[in-house]
């Protein structure tokens, strides 16, 4: 009995690590995944732990280099070249490309090929790779897609109560310690509040390294600027109003459902709603007033007035 879970409607593979993908029309699913995919990496050359490879979590940039592949290629349907974010075109393994990237990761790197696909989900789970280790590898991954399908429900029914907005940025008691309140109006509370609506679905929840990992990409800080101590802090903060808590007997953090429908209330409703908003509403016009109003009028009037304190609450008025 056949039952279908779905339709596939594009298939794509990533033939260099962490690079631009190409869109396919047949491929070949095997053990190791899509033939071809991932069959090419960069390896930092200083790197000292079990992962050598280089990804987009260490260099962003990476994600901007497409693979391109010549008819007088290697037969192998890998590519031959690279073009880089500027457009320029380089030999797959020329001492031009490494040189690019080395400059703008500022460690040399070394591009390898393996016969089988470089993946890290394994790595990452910090479990083992090995086949007895198979049965534990899937319980995690079920906890990882557990946990997703939860952040997704959050996310979907996110709201903010009536007294939310007034409460954040009060102080708050952790413990025998008093914290200060959240306050969204600050750049780097709402990136706490991104990463950790990223980290939600992490198996065994996140550390503050994690954390502040996920903080520095988008702000461009270094570790001194924003390291684990801070995040440490911010963290503190968020336990104060419920929204995330500490795994016991670790130092690991999870989101609470209630709390992640706030951050995500907040995030959404500044970034996806209000935001492009006034952004618009910036190139308008402002037409002179009716001479008699309506109670429409009268109506919309007072919701514009209110709406000022939301904007003030979440950083957004001029």
């Amino acid at each position: 009995m056949r039952i279908e879970i779905g339709q596939i409607e594009a298939i794509f593979r990533y033939p260099v690590k962490s690079m631009r993908g190409e869109p396919l029309d047949v491929a070949t699913l095997g053990w190791h995944g899509l033939d071809g995919d991932r069959r090419l990496a960069f390896r930092r050359l200083d790197g000292r732990g079990g992962f050598p490879w280089l990804t987009a979590g260490k260099l962003p940039d990476l994600i901007s280099f497409t693979p391109l592949r010549r008819e007088d290629g290697n037969g192998e349907g890998l590519p031959t070249h690279i073009r880089t974010p500027e457009g320029e075109e380089m030999p797959l393994f020329g001492e031009a490309l490494a040189a690019e990237v080395e400059r703008r990761y500022g460690a040399p790197v070394q591009m390898m090929q393996l016969n089988h696909g470089i993946f890290d989900e394994a790595e990452e789970l910090e479990c083992g790779r090995s086949l007895e280790k198979f049965p534990e590898i899937v319980s995690l991954l079920k906890s990882i897609l557990e946990r997703f399908v939860n952040a997704l429900s959050c996310i979907d029914q996110c709201f903010i109560a009536d007294e939310t907005l007034d409460q954040l940025p009060a102080p708050a008691q952790v413990g025998g310690t008093k914290v200060g309140g959240i306050d969204f109006n600050k750049t780097r509370m709402r990136l706490v509040a991104e990463a950790v609506l990223a980290l939600s679905a992490s198996p065994g929840g996140f550390t503050a390294s994690q954390l502040a990992e996920h903080v520095r990409r988008p702000s461009q800080e270094n570790e001194l600027e924003y390291g684990p101590r801070r995040a440490a802090y911010d963290l503190k903060k968020l336990r104060g109003k419920s929204i995330v808590s500490r795994i016991a007997k670790t130092a690991r953090y999870e989101p609470i459902p209630q709390g992640l429908r706030t951050m995500a209330a907040l995030v959404i409703l500044r970034d996806k709603a209000i935001k492009p908003l006034l952004a618009a509403a910036q190139h308008l016009r402002r037409s002179r007033p009716p001479r008699s109003l309506t109670a429409i009028d009268t109506h919309y009037q007072t919701i514009r007035v209110g709406m000022q304190g939301v904007f003030h609450e979440l950083g957004l008025a001029a």
